[in-house]
């Protein structure tokens, strides 16, 4: 017995051992490796792509004046029944809120691909529809709509190392308020 016929005697014949043993042997996994590649960059050739793509996501920010209230009450009394009355609107997908001393300021997010007028005027007839239902001394309120280009992407803050708020809130020297 050659020592071919003794390595090959011992080696189990499973299925799996026989399919390595056919991409060791053959040039079968470098022609798998070259037609991956070449698939691989015909998709990326295919695919569409856009610069700017112009995707539609209406959002509007409802601002709702108070005044002579703290933030918890406006928040109780303004801002979360607000929030569950304009949830209900048939396409939105998010209402979230920011409730400070005097005003409240809810933002209304509508489905992507959704027809921006067409929700803005389901959030404008909602809020008028509901009027009476906005608690007494709630003195106004103002829909702003917002585009996605609209945000924000960077914040920078200005100021000193020592510096007290009434110095930061100070015009500067030769401007008025």
């Amino acid at each position: 017995m050659n020592k071919r016929e003794m390595h090959t005697s011992h080696e189990p014949s499973d299925p799996l051992t026989s399919l390595v043993r056919i991409f060791l042997e053959s040039n079968l996994s470098i022609i798998l490796i070259i037609l991956s590649l070449i698939v691989g960059f015909a998709v990326l050739w295919i695919t569409p792509r856009e610069e700017d793509p112009q995707i539609v996501v209406p959002l509007a920010d409802v601002y709702v004046s108070f005044p002579g209230h703290t933030a918890a009450e406006v928040e109780q009394l303004v801002a979360s029944p607000l929030e569950r009355m304009l949830y209900q609107i048939d396409g939105v997908e998010y209402v979230y809120s920011m409730s400070r001393d005097d005003t409240a300021i809810i933002t209304v997010r509508f489905y992507v691909g959704q027809d921006r007028e067409r929700s803005l005027v389901k959030l404008f007839k909602k809020l008028n529809e509901n009027v009476q239902s906005f608690p007494p001394g709630v003195s106004g309120w103002v829909m702003k709509p917002v585009e996605i280009d609209d945000v924000p992407t960077t914040f920078d803050t200005v100021g000193e190392q020592h510096a007290c708020s009434k110095s930061m809130n100070r015009p500067p020297d030769g401007q008025s308020v």
